[in-house]
C-alpha cells in the first residue's frame, strides 16, 4: 500500500522537479497524522511547505488543523501556500 502511494507521489512530483531542477526534493510516504508527521520532518527541512485551501476567505484568515500545527510547532521555516 504504501509503495503504491510513493509511486503516486513521485509521479505527481516529477513535472515540478523538472520544471525547477535547482530545487531539490525529497519524496516520503509515511503513516500516521500529518501534522504530526510534518512537524517531525521539519527538524531535517528547510522549509516545509503546506498547502492551504483557499475557500472563499483572505489569505490569512484561517488555517487547517495540519498547517496550524506546522506553523507552531516546526524546526524550519513554514511557507502555507492556497490552492483551489
Amino acid at each position: 500500500m504504501l509503495a503504491e502511494k510513493e509511486h503516486a507521489l513521485v509521479a505527481a512530483l516529477r513535472p515540478w522537479c523538472g520544471k525547477f531542477p535547482d530545487v531539490t526534493v525529497t519524496e516520503t510516504v509515511v503513516e500516521g497524522r500529518p501534522g504530526r508527521e510534518l512537524v517531525w520532518a521539519s527538524a531535517r527541512a528547510a522549509p516545509v511547505v503546506v498547502g492551504h485551501r483557499a475557500r472563499g476567505t483572505r489569505p490569512g484568515t484561517h488555517v487547517g488543523a495540519v498547517a496550524q500545527a506546522v506553523l507552531h510547532h516546526a524546526g524550519c521555516p513554514v511557507a502555507v501556500v492556497p490552492h483551489p
